[in-house]
């Protein structure tokens, strides 16, 4: 063990660290976190707009196309929005000025979406979350590029600085706008095919059920090493993002759901957060001997409830405590294993409200992931109830170490 603790120290922490420091996966990720609120928005609005309670769907019938319209506007822009907030976030990483870097990284993703009918606007949705990605991040480097060159107008002093902040970029612009319109426009290149064509061979492994057993565990791993488990989830979030926006679609649509893995099941499978921790968290709170369980259970029981678990993670510690392993690390992939098993089946309901917040609490997600669907209520209240189960003997032996070590310390 203290061979591992070593190599985890000296080798794979930094390694980690300079992965999680990448440019690209550093503006990705905060990017796609500020599409957060427009996605559960756009959630909303689809549970409005086909909830199945047929005295709510009479009253609301004059307002439903509204709600559908929010979805569109919200969760059906996913890729415009993702220019927007990649070209704030690349600015902020390259310290350039703000509005410019947005503008370039929006206007040369709304190039990428020529044809020769004009904008496809079918590719500002989850088709073009990856163009815009790529596209906006290129762009933004471009202008960094050419600010540290010195490359561009050059207003005199007393210029207003909006004016002149934009015709600085003035150069990056019209060079990235006529360079994408002109591959798209011109040549007739798909980007979003292109990327999307790049991406699915590892799409469609994650989309299995192995790779969903996977992927579970290695996010459970990573805080299991206390690591950020964003490396394993930085190219697996635009997936399900995408996968639950085709859901929501086909679902408004009255078309059969295509995808089970979205982040509706995610926030099902982590109950408390990642690796499950709910039931540890309530057996610290309730049923515990030793003092530092119950403070540890106290503190946690709050954000537990919200899917945030660091406090019991790094407080008990489950992080590199080899009693917690087989808990915290192997039943999440456990449960998503039985989870895509089952919604595979059909005997439980498939995620159609499927970008809610990873704040949903537990159990309740089970309820509206599905718009009320009994099945994946019932699924998500066994999840608990099995996560509780096994627990509970590892909860008793780590409860009963720390209780004998506080009544050492008391006869000492």
């Amino acid at each position: 063990m203290k061979k591992f603790y070593s190599f985890m120290e000296e080798k794979l922490v930094p390694f980690t660290n300079r992965v999680a420091s990448i440019p690209f996966l550093v503006v990705m990720r905060n990017a796609m976190m500020s599409l957060v609120a427009l996605l559960v928005v756009g959630s909303i609005a689809a549970m409005i707009a086909k909830l199945p309670i047929d005295a709510f769907q009479t009253v609301m019938a004059p307002v439903i196309p509204l709600f559908t319209a929010i979805n569109q506007a919200t969760t059906g822009m996913m890729g415009l929005t993702a220019a927007i907030a990649v070209g704030y976030y690349g600015a902020t990483q390259y310290d350039v000025d703000v509005v410019p870097a947005m503008l370039i990284s929006t206007c040369s993703f709304l190039a990428s979406q020529l044809t020769e009918d004009g904008l496809n606007t079918g590719g500002l949705d989850s088709n073009g979350l990856l163009a815009a990605l790529v596209i906006g991040f290129i762009s933004v480097k471009v202008m960094a590029f050419l600010k540290k060159k010195n490359i561009g107008v050059k207003m005199p002093a007393g210029v207003p600085e909006a004016v002149a902040q934009s015709l600085n970029s003035l150069v990056p612009i019209t060079v990235m706008v006529m360079v994408f319109a002109f591959i798209s426009r011109v040549l007739g290149f798909e980007i979003n095919a292109f990327l999307i064509g790049i991406m699915q061979p590892f799409a469609n492994i994650f989309n299995t059920l192995p790779g969903y057993v996977i992927y579970h565990m290695a996010c459970a791993f990573c805080f299991f090493c206390g690591l950020n488990s964003w490396i394993i989830m930085a190219p697996i979030f635009p997936i399900l993002v995408s996968n639950g926006a085709a859901n929501e679609a086909a679902y408004l649509a009255g078309e059969t759901i295509p995808y089970i893995i979205t982040n509706s099941t995610d926030i099902l499978i982590w109950v408390g957060g990642t690796g499950a921790t709910m039931a540890l968290v309530l057996l610290m709170t309730f049923r515990v001997k030793s003092a530092a369980y119950k403070a540890v259970g106290k503190v946690s029981l709050l954000p537990g409830i919200f899917e945030i678990n660091e406090p019991v993670i790094f407080g008990t510690p489950i992080c590199m405590n080899p009693l917690y392993f087989i808990p915290f690390v192997i039943l999440p992939g456990i449960l998503a294993g039985a989870t895509y098993a089952l919604m595979d089946a059909g005997i439980v309901a498939m995620p159609c409200i499927a970008n809610l917040t990873w704040r949903t609490p537990p159990i309740l997600i089970g309820y509206l992931m599905s718009n009320g669907h009994v099945s994946t209520l019932i699924w998500a209240i066994l999840v608990f109830v099995i996560t509780l189960v096994v627990y509970y003997p590892f909860f008793k032996i780590g409860d009963k170490m720390e209780y004998e070590k506080e009544l050492e310390a008391e006869n000492e």
